[in-house]
């Protein structure tokens, strides 16, 4: 008892108990934020990431560029769904058609 040692020990206790910290005990940046709650809370924080870095990557596209002037909306969340199951050739054709730049007579002439 009133040892300093034991007293400085106390205080931190008491300190760390009052969710107290100094500025040198401070986590790691990483740990400093909010952490996902659960399986579920995971999957959308990542999805909503990676909606963020695909739309980021497409404006800064070449194809972005070219496609704004037909339609500033595209990729449209509709028009993906709607080609998630086709192959690269089967969507290029199918936009081909849509905007009317494809190797029919009817758009040749």
């Amino acid at each position: 008892m009133n040892s300093e040692g034991n007293e400085a020990i106390n205080k931190l206790a008491k300190d760390a108990a009052e969710f107290r910290s100094s500025e040198q005990q401070l986590p790691p940046a990483f740990l400093q934020r909010q952490l996902p709650k659960g399986l579920s809370a995971c999957l959308q924080q990542v999805t909503q990431l990676t909606k963020e870095n695909n739309e980021k990557w497409w404006k800064h596209s070449k194809q972005y560029t070219r496609t704004k002037t037909i339609n500033p909306d595209l990729p449209a969340p509709s028009y993906i769904k709607a080609t998630n199951s086709l192959n690269h050739q089967q969507i290029s054709v199918l936009t081909q058609m849509c905007i009317g730049h494809n190797l029919l007579n009817k758009h040749l002439h």
